[in-house]
């Protein structure tokens, strides 16, 4: 009875622990996307500042130079943050885990050792009756005198009618159906604690699966949400620093005219450095943020310490070539010479290259 006891409330403590588990792995998965999702916000405004207006219009302003410095301004990737994040998102959605309780098997128990109290009681009567020749209808077991004799009969009438006594009857009796009752409780419920054990047992790891993997996104988003924070300072960093290089090519090509060659050497060299650092921030807004299992991606990883060491070499009027120079990918390359129409000395168009490096 008591390893019974003991059974049903370690089905009912596993129970307990895996509703916790599951609490937990999804308060933990709640706040983490909550907060990865306002970072993404803050950094795809930013993002899109820099991409949209501030790197784009340096573009225009840079290939509008004539004989401009043969530096390669890369591609920019219009994807913003949350679109690259969606997999992670649909991934995470994970079909919630079903915990049953267990306290099934009580009732049935109640039941079955009722049935055999009724029984026992039953046959105890109809022994009795029998042994003294009472008729089997209901009035001999509904009439108290009738009643009196088979229970003291129970009583020691059966042995000797000298020690016949009804009340010993009744406790005998009583004492038999609170055995058998016991006796029938402890089995029934014995099985259906076993049952309930190996059930709870069998939810408690579905629970623990569920929050394990519930975990590795929790610890994904609140990895990429840490990351995404470092690299927004830095994207914003670059946008100021690519809005005065906008207004610096603007303020050259109004003053000096759109020929590279005819430039000032100061403003030869301000041209070039903006372009620089606008080739070396390109790469650094087309990365790679999560694997295809949804975990922040090496891309991401590698990034980080190149945006901060460019953000510094803003910061420090550093030339941007060291820190692109640290790059995985080549982010200054040789651009291809641009073709001009130029007059021939017999007055024919012809193409020639006129990109010169200053």
């Amino acid at each position: 009875m008591f390893s019974t006891m003991s059974r049903q409330k370690k089905a009912e403590e596993l129970v307990k622990e895996a509703k916790k588990e599951r609490a937990r792995a999804d308060e933990a998965f709640e706040s983490a996307q909550t907060e990865l999702q306002e970072q993404v916000q803050t950094i795809d405004e930013i993002r899109n500042h820099l991409i949209q207006q501030t790197m784009k219009g340096f573009h225009r302003r840079f290939e509008a130079i004539h004989n401009e410095p043969a530096v390669e301004l890369p591609p920019l990737s219009e994807t913003t943050i949350s679109q690259q994040l969606e997999p992670l998102y649909r991934k995470s959605e994970l079909p919630p885990v079903e915990i049953e309780e267990v306290g099934g098997g009580k009732g049935g128990a109640f039941f079955l050792s009722l049935l055999a109290v009724i029984v026992t009681v039953a046959s105890a009567l109809l022994i009795g009756a029998v042994a003294l020749n009472l008729p089997l209808k209901l009035e001999t077991f509904t009439q108290l005198p009738r009643l009196e004799k088979i229970l003291a009969w129970l009583g020691g009438g059966a042995y000797d009618p000298s020690l016949a006594n009804p009340l010993y009857g009744a406790i005998g009796l009583g004492a038999a159906v609170i055995a058998v009752w016991l006796i029938v409780w402890s089995i029934a419920m014995g099985k259906a604690a076993g049952r309930n054990l190996k059930k709870a047992e069998a939810t408690y790891e579905k629970a623990k699966a569920y929050a394990d993997q519930k975990d590795r996104y929790t610890q994904s988003m609140e990895s990429l949400a840490h990351s995404l924070k470092k690299l927004a300072k830095d994207y914003e960093t670059f946008d100021i620093f690519m809005e005065e290089f906008n207004a610096v090519l603007r303020r050259i090509a109004y003053t000096e005219g759109e020929d590279f060659k005819h430039y000032k050497p100061k403003s030869q060299e301000a041209v070039r450095r903006a372009a620089e650092c606008a080739a070396a921030i390109a790469p650094l807004l087309t990365i790679a943020l999560i694997t295809t299992e949804g975990d922040p991606s090496t891309q991401l990883t590698e990034t980080l310490p190149k945006a901060e060491a460019l953000r510094i070499a803003l910061i420090e009027d550093k030339p941007c070539g060291t820190a692109a120079s640290s790059l995985q990918d080549e982010t200054v390359i040789e651009r291809p010479k641009k073709m001009q129409e130029v007059q021939t000395e017999d007055g024919s168009e012809d193409k020639t290259s006129q990109a010169e490096e200053a």
